[in-house]
């Protein structure tokens, strides 16, 4: 997933799914004793929210 980030950044931004999913898998990653990425996490929560909002205002 982290590759098809980088290499598809401005389609998965507008993928809620998508970011939704990754969100998870990197939430997932101290269950298997790896160090979480708070910065992306982070980063996907904002995307997340602002599409939130967009959806609020727009609906």
């Amino acid at each position: 997933m982290k590759s098809r980030w980088r290499a598809q950044r401005a389609t998965l931004k507008r993928d809620i799914a998508a970011l939704r999913r990754w969100r998870e898998l990197l939430r997932q990653l101290a269950f298997y004793g790896c160090r979480q990425d708070l910065a992306q996490i982070a980063m996907l929560e904002r995307l997340l929210n602002a599409d939130d909002r967009r959806e609020v205002v727009s609906g």
